[in-house]
Protein backbone atom coordinates (compact mmCIF):
# COMPACT_ATOMS: atom_id res chain seq x y z
CA UNK A 1 0.00 0.00 0.00
CA UNK A 2 1.53 3.28 -1.14
CA UNK A 3 0.44 6.92 -0.83
CA UNK A 4 1.80 9.46 -3.30
CA UNK A 5 2.07 13.22 -3.51
CA UNK A 6 -0.53 14.10 -6.18
CA UNK A 7 1.67 16.72 -7.83
CA UNK A 8 5.19 15.28 -7.71
CA UNK A 9 4.19 11.58 -7.40
CA UNK A 10 6.82 11.21 -4.69
CA UNK A 11 6.12 8.36 -2.27
CA UNK A 12 4.87 9.64 1.07
CA UNK A 13 4.05 6.36 2.85
CA UNK A 14 4.34 2.66 2.09
CA UNK A 15 3.64 -0.69 3.69
CA UNK A 16 4.41 -4.13 2.28
CA UNK A 17 2.33 -7.15 3.27
CA UNK A 18 2.75 -10.74 2.10
CA UNK A 19 5.78 -12.51 0.66
CA UNK A 20 7.95 -10.33 -1.60
CA UNK A 21 9.37 -13.29 -3.55
CA UNK A 22 6.04 -14.33 -5.04
CA UNK A 23 3.14 -12.69 -6.88
CA UNK A 24 1.50 -11.65 -3.64
CA UNK A 25 0.84 -7.94 -4.04
CA UNK A 26 -2.46 -6.14 -3.50
CA UNK A 27 -5.08 -7.32 -5.95
CA UNK A 28 -7.76 -4.61 -5.83
CA UNK A 29 -8.03 -0.86 -6.10
CA UNK A 30 -7.86 0.71 -2.61
CA UNK A 31 -10.97 2.36 -1.19
CA UNK A 32 -11.02 5.35 1.17
CA UNK A 33 -13.71 5.22 3.87
CA UNK A 34 -14.44 6.34 7.45
CA UNK A 35 -15.33 4.75 10.75
CA UNK A 36 -17.53 5.77 13.66
CA UNK A 37 -14.68 7.62 15.42
CA UNK A 38 -14.10 9.88 12.42
CA UNK A 39 -10.86 8.29 11.27
CA UNK A 40 -10.17 8.37 7.55
CA UNK A 41 -9.19 4.85 6.49
CA UNK A 42 -8.04 3.10 3.33
CA UNK A 43 -8.16 -0.59 2.53
CA UNK A 44 -7.79 -3.20 -0.20
CA UNK A 45 -7.69 -6.96 -0.78
CA UNK A 46 -4.30 -8.64 -0.95
CA UNK A 47 -3.51 -11.65 -3.11
CA UNK A 48 -2.58 -13.54 0.06
CA UNK A 49 -6.32 -13.73 0.81
CA UNK A 50 -6.40 -10.94 3.41
CA UNK A 51 -8.10 -7.55 3.46
CA UNK A 52 -5.92 -4.87 5.09
CA UNK A 53 -7.28 -1.57 6.47
CA UNK A 54 -5.05 1.39 7.37
CA UNK A 55 -5.45 4.81 8.92
CA UNK A 56 -4.89 6.98 5.85
CA UNK A 57 -2.14 9.16 7.31
CA UNK A 58 -0.43 6.24 9.11
CA UNK A 59 0.01 3.72 6.30
CA UNK A 60 3.71 3.30 7.03
CA UNK A 61 2.81 2.15 10.55
CA UNK A 62 1.10 -0.95 9.17
CA UNK A 63 -2.54 -2.09 9.07
CA UNK A 64 -5.08 -0.97 11.65
CA UNK A 65 -6.82 -4.30 11.20
CA UNK A 66 -6.89 -7.22 8.79
CA UNK A 67 -9.09 -10.21 8.18
CA UNK A 68 -9.00 -13.29 6.01
CA UNK A 69 -11.47 -13.04 3.12
CA UNK A 70 -9.97 -15.21 0.42
CA UNK A 71 -8.26 -14.06 -2.74
CA UNK A 72 -9.74 -11.23 -4.77
CA UNK A 73 -8.22 -9.72 -7.89
CA UNK A 74 -9.86 -6.69 -9.48
CA UNK A 75 -13.06 -6.61 -7.40
CA UNK A 76 -12.71 -3.44 -5.35
CA UNK A 77 -14.63 -3.00 -2.08
CA UNK A 78 -17.58 -0.63 -1.56
CA UNK A 79 -18.72 1.57 1.32
CA UNK A 80 -22.07 2.91 2.50
CA UNK A 81 -21.61 5.67 5.13
CA UNK A 82 -25.30 5.49 6.11
CA UNK A 83 -25.58 1.84 7.19
CA UNK A 84 -24.64 1.27 10.83
CA UNK A 85 -22.38 3.25 13.13
CA UNK A 86 -19.55 4.58 10.98
CA UNK A 87 -21.11 3.04 7.89
CA UNK A 88 -20.56 -0.44 6.48
CA UNK A 89 -17.70 -1.70 4.33
CA UNK A 90 -18.48 -4.35 1.73
CA UNK A 91 -15.69 -6.70 0.63
CA UNK A 92 -15.99 -9.14 -2.26
CA UNK A 93 -13.61 -12.12 -2.28
CA UNK A 94 -13.63 -15.91 -2.71
CA UNK A 95 -17.14 -15.71 -4.28
CA UNK A 96 -18.53 -14.12 -1.11
CA UNK A 97 -19.65 -10.67 -0.02
CA UNK A 98 -18.61 -9.57 3.46
CA UNK A 99 -20.31 -6.69 5.28
CA UNK A 100 -18.01 -5.42 8.04
CA UNK A 101 -17.62 -2.66 10.61
CA UNK A 102 -15.06 -0.28 9.07
CA UNK A 103 -13.45 0.32 12.48
CA UNK A 104 -12.72 -3.32 13.29
CA UNK A 105 -13.43 -5.59 10.29
CA UNK A 106 -15.99 -7.53 12.29
CA UNK A 107 -19.01 -8.91 10.43
CA UNK A 108 -22.25 -6.94 10.26
CA UNK A 109 -23.91 -10.08 8.86
CA UNK A 110 -22.76 -13.59 7.92
CA UNK A 111 -20.81 -13.59 4.61
CA UNK A 112 -22.99 -14.55 1.64
CA UNK A 113 -21.94 -16.69 -1.33
CA UNK A 114 -22.95 -15.16 -4.66
CA UNK A 115 -20.49 -16.67 -7.17
CA UNK A 116 -17.40 -15.34 -8.93
CA UNK A 117 -17.74 -11.56 -9.17
CA UNK A 118 -16.29 -9.06 -11.64
CA UNK A 119 -15.64 -5.33 -11.91
CA UNK A 120 -17.14 -3.61 -8.90
CA UNK A 121 -20.09 -3.60 -6.54
CA UNK A 122 -22.65 -0.81 -6.54
CA UNK A 123 -24.64 0.23 -3.47
CA UNK A 124 -27.87 2.14 -4.04
CA UNK A 125 -31.45 2.17 -2.73
CA UNK A 126 -30.35 0.02 0.26
CA UNK A 127 -29.33 -2.69 -2.24
CA UNK A 128 -26.04 -4.28 -3.28
CA UNK A 129 -25.52 -4.95 -7.00
CA UNK A 130 -22.76 -7.41 -7.98
CA UNK A 131 -22.08 -8.99 -11.36
CA UNK A 132 -21.32 -12.68 -11.76
CA UNK A 133 -20.49 -12.64 -15.46
CA UNK A 134 -22.78 -14.57 -17.79
CA UNK A 135 -25.02 -15.52 -14.85
CA UNK A 136 -26.23 -11.95 -14.40
CA UNK A 137 -26.42 -9.21 -11.79
CA UNK A 138 -27.05 -10.36 -8.23
CA UNK A 139 -29.10 -8.06 -5.97
CA UNK A 140 -28.82 -8.31 -2.18
CA UNK A 141 -30.39 -6.48 0.74
CA UNK A 142 -27.48 -4.48 2.14
CA UNK A 143 -28.89 -4.57 5.69
CA UNK A 144 -29.12 -8.38 5.92
CA UNK A 145 -27.25 -9.89 2.97
CA UNK A 146 -30.40 -11.64 1.79
CA UNK A 147 -30.40 -12.46 -1.93
CA UNK A 148 -33.40 -10.72 -3.49
CA UNK A 149 -33.15 -11.17 -7.23
CA UNK A 150 -30.98 -11.95 -10.25
CA UNK A 151 -31.08 -9.69 -13.30
CA UNK A 152 -30.33 -11.83 -16.35
CA UNK A 153 -30.86 -10.06 -19.68
CA UNK A 154 -31.75 -11.93 -22.86
CA UNK A 155 -28.37 -11.11 -24.35
CA UNK A 156 -26.14 -11.94 -21.41
CA UNK A 157 -22.58 -12.84 -22.29
CA UNK A 158 -19.07 -12.86 -20.96
CA UNK A 159 -18.68 -9.82 -18.69
CA UNK A 160 -15.88 -8.40 -16.59
CA UNK A 161 -17.51 -5.00 -16.11
CA UNK A 162 -19.18 -3.83 -12.94
CA UNK A 163 -22.55 -2.22 -12.34
CA UNK A 164 -23.35 1.50 -12.44
CA UNK A 165 -26.43 2.90 -10.72
CA UNK A 166 -27.35 6.46 -11.65
CA UNK A 167 -30.48 8.56 -12.10
CA UNK A 168 -32.79 5.75 -11.05
CA UNK A 169 -31.37 3.17 -13.45
CA UNK A 170 -29.02 0.15 -13.33
CA UNK A 171 -26.46 -0.10 -16.15
CA UNK A 172 -24.41 -3.20 -17.00
CA UNK A 173 -22.29 -4.14 -19.99
CA UNK A 174 -22.68 -7.86 -20.77
CA UNK A 175 -21.24 -9.45 -23.85
CA UNK A 176 -21.84 -6.98 -26.70
CA UNK A 177 -24.83 -5.28 -25.07
CA UNK A 178 -25.38 -2.48 -22.58
CA UNK A 179 -28.35 -3.43 -20.42
CA UNK A 180 -30.48 -0.94 -18.51
CA UNK A 181 -33.08 -1.55 -15.82
CA UNK A 182 -35.11 1.11 -13.99
CA UNK A 183 -35.33 1.20 -10.23
CA UNK A 184 -38.66 1.78 -8.46
CA UNK A 185 -39.73 5.41 -8.60
CA UNK A 186 -39.41 5.76 -4.83
CA UNK A 187 -35.85 4.45 -4.75
CA UNK A 188 -32.90 6.79 -4.36
CA UNK A 189 -29.21 6.44 -3.81
CA UNK A 190 -28.47 6.36 -0.06
CA UNK A 191 -27.50 9.77 1.27
CA UNK A 192 -25.51 10.31 4.48
CA UNK A 193 -27.77 11.99 7.00
CA UNK A 194 -26.31 15.50 7.32
CA UNK A 195 -25.32 16.51 10.82
CA UNK A 196 -27.00 19.89 11.41
CA UNK A 197 -26.16 21.32 14.85
CA UNK A 198 -28.73 23.39 16.63
CA UNK A 199 -28.18 27.06 17.15
CA UNK A 200 -28.40 28.46 13.61
CA UNK A 201 -29.88 31.95 13.59
CA UNK A 202 -31.61 31.50 10.23
CA UNK A 203 -32.54 28.57 8.01
CA UNK A 204 -30.49 30.15 5.20
CA UNK A 205 -27.37 30.00 7.42
CA UNK A 206 -28.12 26.35 8.14
CA UNK A 207 -28.56 25.61 4.42
CA UNK A 208 -25.22 27.21 3.48
CA UNK A 209 -23.39 25.37 6.27
CA UNK A 210 -25.10 22.06 5.52
CA UNK A 211 -24.10 22.18 1.85
CA UNK A 212 -20.39 21.75 2.60
CA UNK A 213 -19.70 21.20 6.28
CA UNK A 214 -22.45 18.78 7.33
CA UNK A 215 -20.61 16.08 5.40
CA UNK A 216 -17.36 16.95 7.16
CA UNK A 217 -19.11 16.78 10.52
CA UNK A 218 -20.59 13.36 9.73
CA UNK A 219 -17.25 12.12 8.30
CA UNK A 220 -18.84 11.53 4.91
CA UNK A 221 -16.37 13.93 3.30
CA UNK A 222 -12.64 14.09 3.96
CA UNK A 223 -11.66 17.75 3.73
CA UNK A 224 -11.00 20.75 5.94
CA UNK A 225 -13.80 22.98 7.22
CA UNK A 226 -15.32 25.70 5.03
CA UNK A 227 -17.12 27.35 7.96
CA UNK A 228 -16.43 25.31 11.08
CA UNK A 229 -18.03 22.55 13.14
CA UNK A 230 -20.97 24.73 14.26
CA UNK A 231 -21.88 28.37 14.92
CA UNK A 232 -19.68 30.07 17.51
CA UNK A 233 -22.33 32.61 18.51
CA UNK A 234 -26.04 33.13 18.52
CA UNK A 235 -27.52 35.37 15.85
CA UNK A 236 -26.48 39.01 16.33
CA UNK A 237 -28.06 42.16 14.94
CA UNK A 238 -25.07 44.34 14.11
CA UNK A 239 -25.32 47.97 12.98
CA UNK A 240 -25.33 48.42 9.20
CA UNK A 241 -26.53 51.66 7.64
CA UNK A 242 -28.24 50.09 4.63
CA UNK A 243 -29.73 47.20 6.60
CA UNK A 244 -33.39 46.90 7.50
CA UNK A 245 -33.83 49.19 10.48
CA UNK A 246 -30.14 50.06 10.29
CA UNK A 247 -29.10 46.52 11.25
CA UNK A 248 -28.34 43.15 9.69
CA UNK A 249 -28.45 39.61 11.06
CA UNK A 250 -25.03 37.95 11.37
CA UNK A 251 -23.63 34.81 12.92
CA UNK A 252 -20.00 33.92 13.57
CA UNK A 253 -18.17 30.69 12.72
CA UNK A 254 -14.52 29.66 13.05
CA UNK A 255 -13.73 30.58 9.46
CA UNK A 256 -16.05 33.51 8.74
CA UNK A 257 -19.23 35.43 9.52
CA UNK A 258 -22.51 34.80 7.71
CA UNK A 259 -24.71 37.83 6.99
CA UNK A 260 -28.17 38.61 5.64
CA UNK A 261 -28.08 42.15 4.32
CA UNK A 262 -31.63 42.20 2.92
CA UNK A 263 -34.07 39.81 4.60
CA UNK A 264 -36.72 40.72 2.01
CA UNK A 265 -34.63 39.39 -0.90
CA UNK A 266 -35.03 35.94 -2.47
CA UNK A 267 -33.58 33.51 0.13
CA UNK A 268 -32.67 31.02 -2.61
CA UNK A 269 -30.46 33.50 -4.50
CA UNK A 270 -26.72 32.83 -4.53
CA UNK A 271 -25.78 35.89 -2.49
CA UNK A 272 -28.75 36.10 -0.12
CA UNK A 273 -26.23 35.00 2.51
CA UNK A 274 -22.86 36.71 2.27
CA UNK A 275 -19.75 36.45 4.39
CA UNK A 276 -18.10 39.68 5.43
CA UNK A 277 -14.94 41.43 4.26
CA UNK A 278 -13.43 40.58 7.62
CA UNK A 279 -9.83 40.30 6.44
CA UNK A 280 -9.95 43.73 4.79
CA UNK A 281 -11.31 45.23 8.00
CA UNK A 282 -8.75 43.61 10.30
CA UNK A 283 -5.77 44.55 8.11
CA UNK A 284 -6.93 48.14 7.63
CA UNK A 285 -8.23 48.71 11.14
CA UNK A 286 -11.45 50.12 9.66
CA UNK A 287 -14.65 48.37 10.79
CA UNK A 288 -17.37 48.55 8.15
CA UNK A 289 -20.82 49.58 9.41
CA UNK A 290 -22.42 50.45 6.05
CA UNK A 291 -21.73 50.28 2.35
CA UNK A 292 -19.53 53.38 2.67
CA UNK A 293 -19.44 53.84 6.43
CA UNK A 294 -16.52 52.87 8.69
CA UNK A 295 -15.40 53.12 12.28
CA UNK A 296 -11.65 53.67 12.63
CA UNK A 297 -9.94 51.26 14.99
CA UNK A 298 -6.49 49.68 15.22
CA UNK A 299 -5.47 46.84 12.87
CA UNK A 300 -5.75 43.38 14.37
CA UNK A 301 -2.59 42.06 16.03
CA UNK A 302 -3.88 38.49 16.11
CA UNK A 303 -1.60 35.96 14.45
CA UNK A 304 -2.89 35.16 10.96
CA UNK A 305 -1.88 31.52 11.38
CA UNK A 306 -0.46 29.20 14.01
CA UNK A 307 -0.38 29.34 17.79
CA UNK A 308 -1.93 32.40 19.43
CA UNK A 309 1.13 32.83 21.68
CA UNK A 310 3.68 32.72 18.84
CA UNK A 311 5.54 36.05 19.13
CA UNK A 312 7.20 35.74 15.70
CA UNK A 313 4.25 34.90 13.44
CA UNK A 314 2.85 37.60 11.11
CA UNK A 315 -0.36 39.31 12.20
CA UNK A 316 -3.10 40.93 10.16
CA UNK A 317 -1.35 44.24 10.80
CA UNK A 318 1.79 42.76 9.21
CA UNK A 319 -0.06 42.63 5.86
CA UNK A 320 -1.14 46.29 5.84
CA UNK A 321 1.71 47.37 3.57
CA UNK A 322 1.18 44.58 1.01
CA UNK A 323 -2.61 44.22 0.86
CA UNK A 324 -5.43 46.03 -0.94
CA UNK A 325 -7.71 47.60 1.68
CA UNK A 326 -9.81 50.73 2.10
CA UNK A 327 -6.53 52.48 2.97
CA UNK A 328 -5.26 51.91 -0.59
CA UNK A 329 -4.11 49.19 -2.99
CA UNK A 330 -0.79 47.35 -3.16
CA UNK A 331 -0.95 45.58 -6.50
CA UNK A 332 1.52 43.17 -8.11
CA UNK A 333 2.28 42.45 -11.78
CA UNK A 334 1.10 39.34 -13.58
CA UNK A 335 3.50 36.57 -12.49
CA UNK A 336 1.79 33.61 -14.14
CA UNK A 337 4.26 30.73 -14.42
CA UNK A 338 6.60 32.09 -11.75
CA UNK A 339 6.76 30.74 -8.21
CA UNK A 340 5.50 31.88 -4.81
CA UNK A 341 8.74 32.38 -2.86
CA UNK A 342 8.17 35.77 -1.20
CA UNK A 343 8.44 35.94 2.60
CA UNK A 344 7.05 38.23 5.28
CA UNK A 345 7.87 38.77 8.95
CA UNK A 346 5.84 39.96 11.89
CA UNK A 347 7.39 43.41 11.39
CA UNK A 348 6.16 43.50 7.74
CA UNK A 349 9.63 42.95 6.27
CA UNK A 350 9.23 41.37 2.83
CA UNK A 351 11.94 39.15 1.35
CA UNK A 352 12.44 36.18 -0.96
CA UNK A 353 13.48 32.59 -0.32
CA UNK A 354 14.16 30.71 -3.54
CA UNK A 355 14.64 27.45 -1.59
CA UNK A 356 10.87 27.31 -1.07
CA UNK A 357 10.58 25.97 -4.63
CA UNK A 358 11.34 22.58 -3.09
CA UNK A 359 7.66 22.50 -2.18
CA UNK A 360 5.11 21.56 -4.83
CA UNK A 361 2.24 23.60 -6.21
CA UNK A 362 3.85 27.05 -5.95
CA UNK A 363 3.59 28.07 -9.61
CA UNK A 364 1.18 30.94 -10.17
CA UNK A 365 -1.92 29.72 -12.00
CA UNK A 366 -4.24 32.73 -11.98
CA UNK A 367 -3.79 36.49 -12.12
CA UNK A 368 -6.81 38.50 -11.00
CA UNK A 369 -6.22 41.62 -13.07
CA UNK A 370 -8.86 43.81 -11.41
CA UNK A 371 -7.19 43.62 -8.02
CA UNK A 372 -3.65 42.97 -9.26
CA UNK A 373 -2.79 39.77 -7.40
CA UNK A 374 -1.62 36.26 -8.31
CA UNK A 375 -2.87 32.93 -6.94
CA UNK A 376 -0.54 29.88 -6.80
CA UNK A 377 -1.61 26.41 -7.86
CA UNK A 378 -2.13 25.06 -4.33
CA UNK A 379 -4.65 27.78 -3.54
CA UNK A 380 -6.24 27.92 -7.00
CA UNK A 381 -6.89 24.16 -6.91
CA UNK A 382 -8.36 24.49 -3.42
CA UNK A 383 -10.69 27.33 -4.42
CA UNK A 384 -11.90 25.40 -7.46
CA UNK A 385 -12.15 21.97 -5.86
CA UNK A 386 -15.17 19.74 -6.41
CA UNK A 387 -16.52 17.15 -4.04
CA UNK A 388 -19.63 15.84 -2.33
CA UNK A 389 -22.08 18.56 -1.24
CA UNK A 390 -25.69 18.50 -0.07
CA UNK A 391 -28.16 20.08 -2.48
CA UNK A 392 -31.93 19.67 -2.15
CA UNK A 393 -31.42 16.94 0.41
CA UNK A 394 -29.21 14.84 -1.87
CA UNK A 395 -25.45 14.37 -1.96
CA UNK A 396 -24.05 15.37 -5.33
CA UNK A 397 -20.63 16.11 -6.79
CA UNK A 398 -20.25 19.84 -7.38
CA UNK A 399 -17.87 22.77 -6.83
CA UNK A 400 -17.61 23.61 -3.14
CA UNK A 401 -17.78 27.32 -3.93
CA UNK A 402 -19.78 28.84 -6.81
CA UNK A 403 -18.38 31.13 -8.07
CA UNK A 404 -14.89 30.26 -6.86
CA UNK A 405 -14.65 33.53 -4.88
CA UNK A 406 -18.01 33.18 -3.09
CA UNK A 407 -16.43 32.17 0.22
CA UNK A 408 -12.96 33.68 -0.10
CA UNK A 409 -13.54 36.89 -2.00
CA UNK A 410 -10.81 38.12 -4.35
CA UNK A 411 -7.12 38.07 -3.38
CA UNK A 412 -5.92 41.25 -1.68
CA UNK A 413 -2.27 40.26 -1.25
CA UNK A 414 0.36 38.07 -2.81
CA UNK A 415 1.12 34.78 -1.00
CA UNK A 416 3.95 35.02 1.55
CA UNK A 417 5.96 32.40 3.39
CA UNK A 418 6.40 32.76 7.13
CA UNK A 419 7.82 30.65 9.93
CA UNK A 420 4.86 29.87 12.16
CA UNK A 421 4.63 27.76 15.29
CA UNK A 422 1.90 25.12 15.22
CA UNK A 423 1.44 23.30 18.52
CA UNK A 424 4.85 24.65 19.49
CA UNK A 425 6.65 23.36 16.39
CA UNK A 426 8.08 25.84 13.88
CA UNK A 427 6.76 25.21 10.37
CA UNK A 428 6.96 26.79 6.93
CA UNK A 429 3.50 28.16 6.11
CA UNK A 430 2.40 29.98 2.95
CA UNK A 431 -0.22 32.64 3.73
CA UNK A 432 -2.41 34.60 1.33
CA UNK A 433 -5.01 37.19 2.29
CA UNK A 434 -8.31 37.35 0.42
CA UNK A 435 -11.15 39.79 1.01
CA UNK A 436 -13.14 37.37 3.15
CA UNK A 437 -10.76 34.57 4.10
CA UNK A 438 -7.11 33.71 4.66
CA UNK A 439 -5.68 30.59 3.02
CA UNK A 440 -2.69 28.74 4.44
CA UNK A 441 -0.55 26.02 2.90
CA UNK A 442 1.48 23.86 5.30
CA UNK A 443 3.49 21.38 3.19
CA UNK A 444 4.26 19.11 6.14
CA UNK A 445 0.60 18.57 6.99
CA UNK A 446 -1.15 15.46 5.76
CA UNK A 447 -3.92 15.64 3.19
CA UNK A 448 -6.53 17.03 3.22
CA UNK A 449 -5.13 19.58 5.68
CA UNK A 450 -2.23 20.99 3.71
CA UNK A 451 -4.44 23.86 2.54
CA UNK A 452 -6.86 25.30 5.08
CA UNK A 453 -8.89 28.41 5.71
CA UNK A 454 -7.67 30.47 8.64
CA UNK A 455 -9.84 31.11 11.67
CA UNK A 456 -10.87 34.54 10.41
CA UNK A 457 -14.27 34.42 12.10
CA UNK A 458 -12.72 33.80 15.51
CA UNK A 459 -10.07 36.48 15.02
CA UNK A 460 -12.55 39.10 13.84
CA UNK A 461 -15.01 38.47 16.66
CA UNK A 462 -12.22 38.92 19.23
CA UNK A 463 -11.10 42.10 17.43
CA UNK A 464 -14.58 43.58 17.20
CA UNK A 465 -15.68 42.50 20.67
CA UNK A 466 -12.54 42.61 22.85
CA UNK A 467 -14.67 42.35 26.00
CA UNK A 468 -16.00 39.02 24.72
CA UNK A 469 -19.64 40.04 24.18
CA UNK A 470 -21.39 42.56 21.90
Amino acid sequence: MVTLDPTSLQIRQADQEGATSRDLDFGTTPLIFHDGTGRVLVGANHKNGTFYAYVLDKVSGGPLWSRATGTSVGMMPAYDPTLGSGGTLFIAANSKIYAVDPATGKDRWTPVSVGTMHGNMAVASSLIFATTGATGVQILDEATGAHLRTLLPANAGAANSGVVVANGAVYWLSGSYVNVWSLPATAATPVPTPTVPSGFADTAFSRIWTRTDSLVASHAASRSWFWGPSPNTKGLNEPYAEGKGGQRLVQYFDKSRMEINNPDADPTSAFYVTNGLLVVEMISGRMQVGDKSYVTRQPSTANVAGDINDTQAPTYKSFQGVANTTLGDHKAPDRTGQFATATITRDSVVGNDATKTRYTGLDFMHFEAGVGHNIPRVFWDYLNQQGPVVENGQVVQAPLSTPWYYASGLPISEPYWATVRVNGTAKDVLIQAFERRVLTYTPTNTDPFRVEMGNVGQHYYDWRYPAGTP
